[in-house]
């Protein structure tokens, strides 16, 4: 996925909420912002007056939004437990991240039943994901399971990354915010972009999981 020198990026995660999969969510943020990179979390679903931002998750120091901007330089990442909001803006980029598949069926399956009038009255694959043909996504998966599923859902391979996550705890947290060795990959699109600090020789995205005190290394 090409960063440019005006990307941002923008992660979804649901306003309010703990669980694992915000906690990974807010890690990757955290990750990307150390790593020079303009990124925001996303709060969707939020309560008219009420602080979206769950205190559990304060620590990663991610700034936050409750809009974003559908720009083409701009890229919003979206988890598996959430296909409905890749109707969401037609010029962002989008990576999907499959943090769970059993995630994925059950929330496609309770959006289905429970759709609003509005969200037949185009096709159904322009509001969710539901494998339509998208050669501008990326996919992630943490398993060969995830990776499976989608391929044979008939996701080009090409568009398949490896991304880990980490471990949670508060040590971790201090790894983060004190500079772990992470190798991460992204493309620059143009010699006349300035570099971000966010390249490297590794041929995909990829997120190592660290345990408490000790690098990990690839």
């Amino acid at each position: 996925m090409d960063i440019y020198e005006n990307t941002t990026i923008f992660i979804a995660c649901p306003a309010n909420y703990a669980s694992g999969g915000p906690e990974l969510l807010h890690q990757l943020g955290s990750e990307l912002l150390r790593r020079g990179l303009d990124v925001r979390m996303w709060y969707y679903g939020v309560q008219n007056g009420k602080y979206p931002q769950d205190a559990a998750y304060r620590r990663y120091h991610v700034p936050f939004v409750v809009n974003v901007e559908d720009a083409p330089e701009n890229i919003l990442v979206i988890s598996e437990s959430a296909p409905g909001l890749y109707g969401w803006g037609a010029s962002a980029r989008k990576i999907f991240w499959w943090l769970s598949v059993d995630n994925y069926l059950r929330n496609l399956g309770s959006i289905l039943q429970r759709a609003p009038r509005y969200l037949w009255q185009k096709p159904i694959c322009d509001n969710v994901y539901i494998f339509a043909p998208d050669e501008q996504m990326e996919h992630w998966v943490q398993s060969e399971y995830a990776r499976q599923f989608i391929k044979q859902n008939r996701v080009p391979e090409q568009q398949i990354h490896f991304v880990g996550d980490y471990l949670q705890s508060i040590t971790h947290a201090g790894q983060m915010c004190s500079g772990g060795a992470l190798g991460i990959h992204a493309r620059i699109s143009s010699p006349t972009i300035r570099r971000r600090g966010w390249h490297s020789r590794s041929s995909s995205w990829q997120l190592h999981q660290i345990s408490p005190g000790h690098r990990s290394s690839t």
